[in-house]
C-alpha cells in the first residue's frame, strides 16, 4: 500500500497490479452490467467503480466530491504525474447529449487552471454532441470500449491516459478512437525463404515425412501460429502477419504491439490475445476487447464448431493458482468462466469434438468434459507425450492428438500423435531445433510445424517452417 494525502488527511491507496483485485473488480463490471432496471444505483456504483479502476492503476482518485459550498459535485476526480483531472460519468440507456458537456465544461471553470475533464459514456453520443467534440479539447469523451480495455487489463489507467493525451495533442479533438490508441505503425515485412541449409530430420516414423519449405528473416520472433485459408498467421509481438506458404510473401493484418499467442481470423474480423485481454479487430469497429483480464499463461482456442474460448492458469490450485476455461461471448461482460480442479500445472490444452478438453501438465494429460466446474482426480491421470515441455497441440482425426515439443537437453523438437482410445504415444517426427512454435493443419494429411532452430547464417535461432506429411495408419 502507499499513502496519499487528500482532505487534511492520510489515505490508503492501493499498490497497482495484484491479480485479485482485477478479478474482483471485473467481477463489479458484470455486475453493474446486469443492473440496468437500476439506473439510479448503478450510476452512483459507477463513479466508485471507475475510481477504484484508476486506484488499481496506481493513480490517486478519489468518488463523489462535492464543490465547495456545495456548488456542484464531481463524480471522480484523480491525478496522473501533477495533471489534475475531474471525470463525469454516465451509464444510461440513451445517447449523452451536449448538454450533459456542457454542464463539465462549467465546473472546469472553477477549478485549477489546467484541469482536463474526462465524460464518460457507456451508451456513446449524439452525432451533435461528437461532432462539436471535434473543435474542443477541454473536456475528452470517452465510452464503452474505452472502459472495457481497462477491465480486460488491454491497458492500464495511466497507459490510457497517456495516450488520449498525447493523441488529442497530436489530432486535435476530444473522441479518441480506441482503435487509434492501440494500433502501432505497420512497418515494413521481410518475406521467408527456402532455407539454404535446413536443420535436419534425424528421424522420421514409417510413412511420415518432413521437410523444411521456408525461413524467416534473421531477427523474427514468433508467439504464436495459426493457419486461416491458404495462409498462415503469425503472431509478433507487434502484431499478426500474413505469411503466403506458396510464395513465403508476409503482409500486415494487424498492427497491434503486445499481441501474444496464436491469432484466429473468421470472416467477423481477427481475433487474438493482447496484453491481457483477448481483442477482435474488425473493418467496421476497429479494435474491441472482447474478453480479459487472463494472467500470462492464457492460449486462445477454437472449438470444433468454432467458438472461441481462452485457457488461463495462474499455476497449481495449492500455492494459489487456479486453472480456467472462458467462453468468449460478444462483450466482456458476458464471458462465462469455467474452472478446472487440478493440483498440479496445466501447460496447454486443446478443444476436442463432443464438448471435451485435452489437459496436458508437465508429464501428465488427460480428456475432460466442459462443465462449469471440472475436476481432474488423479485416477483420471494419463501419461503425456514423452516431452520436456508440450507447446503444441493439434487434434487430429476423431481420436487422436498430435503434441509438439522440446526433448529434454532443448537439441531438438519432436512431434507425438497419442490415441486417445488407448493413451499410447507414437513419434512421428525428430527435428534439430531449440522450441516448436506451433503445429497447425494445412492440406491433404500434411501439417505445418515451425520451429526456432540454428541455420548456419544465423547468430541466433529463427522460425522454419517445416511441412509434414502424415498417413492415415501413423496416427
Amino acid at each position: 500500500m502507499r499513502l496519499s494525502r487528500f482532505n487534511d488527511g492520510w489515505q490508503a491507496m492501493p499498490t497497482p497490479n495484484s491479480r485479485d483485485d482485477v478479478q474482483k473488480l471485473f467481477s463489479r463490471y458484470r455486475d453493474l452490467d446486469a443492473m440496468a432496471d437500476e439506473p439510479v444505483k448503478r450510476g452512483k456504483a459507477f463513479n466508485g467503480f471507475l475510481a477504484s479502476v484508476l486506484q488499481e492503476g496506481g493513480l490517486e482518485a478519489h468518488a463523489d466530491q462535492r464543490g465547495l459550498d456545495g456548488r456542484d459535485e464531481i463524480d471522480v476526480a484523480f491525478s496522473v504525474e501533477q495533471r489534475h483531472f475531474i471525470l463525469e460519468a454516465k451509464w444510461l440507456a440513451e445517447r449523452v447529449n451536449d448538454d450533459a458537456l456542457e454542464k463539465l465544461r462549467g465546473r472546469l471553470k472553477v477549478r485549477l487552471p489546467g484541469t482536463i475533464g474526462f465524460f464518460v459514456s457507456m451508451s456513446g453520443y449524439t452525432e451533435y454532441a461528437l461532432d462539436k467534440a471535434k473543435f474542443f479539447t477541454d473536456v475528452i469523451l470517452l465510452d464503452r470500449s474505452h472502459v472495457e480495455a481497462l477491465v480486460t487489463g488491454l491497458l492500464t489507467a495511466p497507459e490510457l491516459v497517456s495516450r488520449i493525451l498525447s493523441w488529442v495533442n497530436r489530432r486535435g479533438g476530444s473522441h479518441p478512437p480506441l482503435d487509434e490508441l492501440l494500433s502501432g505503425p505497420s512497418t515494413g515485412t521481410c518475406n521467408w525463404s527456402p532455407p539454404e541449409a535446413a536443420p535436419d530430420v534425424v528421424q522420421q516414423h514409417t510413412g511420415v515425412s518432413a521437410a523444411a519449405v521456408l525461413a524467416a528473416p534473421p531477427g523474427t520472433a514468433l508467439t504464436g501460429v495459426s493457419v486461416y485459408r491458404d495462409s498462415l498467421l503469425l503472431t509478433t509481438d507487434e502484431g499478426v502477419l500474413r505469411l503466403d506458404r506458396a510464395t513465403g510473401d508476409v503482409r500486415w493484418v494487424l498492427g497491434l504491439p503486445g499481441s501474444r499467442d496464436s491469432a484466429l481470423r473468421t470472416a467477423a474480423g481477427t481475433t487474438v490475445l493482447c496484453g491481457a485481454a483477448l481483442v477482435t479487430s474488425t473493418a467496421s469497429a476497429g479494435i474491441a476487447p472482447v474478453a480479459g483480464p487472463f494472467p500470462n499463461l492464457a492460449r486462445l482456442l477454437v472449438d470444433p464448431a468454432g467458438e472461441l474460448w481462452v485457457f488461463a492458469s495462474t499455476g497449481p490450485p495449492g500455492y494459489g493458482g487456479r486453472h480456467t476455461v472462458t467462453r468468449v461471448a460478444r462483450r466482456p461482460a458476458e464471458q462465462r468462466e469455467h474452472t478446472i480442479d487440478f493440483v498440479g500445472k496445466i501447460d496447454n490444452m486443446a478443444m476436442l469434438p463432443g464438448n471435451r478438453l485435452y489437459l496436458v501438465g508437465g508429464s501428465r494429460a488427460g480428456v475432460l468434459g466442459i462443465q462449469e466446474v471440472m475436476a481432474f482426480p488423479e485416477q483420471d491421470w494419463k501419461r503425456a507425450a514423452p516431452l520436456s515441455e508440450i507447446s503444441a497441440l493439434l487434434p487430429w482425426g476423431a481420436h487422436t492428438v498430435l503434441s509438439a515439443g522440446r526433448v529434454s537437453g532443448g537439441t531438438a523438437v519432436e512431434v507425438y500423435s497419442t490415441d486417445l482410445r488407448t493413451h499410447e504415444h507414437t513419434l512421428l517426427v525428430t527435428v534439430l531445433g531449440q522450441r516448436a512454435v506451433g503445429l497447425v493443419p494445412w492440406k491433404n494429411g500434411t501439417v505445418s510445424l515451425i520451429v526456432d532452430a540454428w541455420l548456419p547464417s544465423s547468430t541466433l535461432p529463427r522460425p522454419v517452417l517445416f511441412s509434414v506429411t502424415i498417413p492415415d495408419g501413423a496416427e
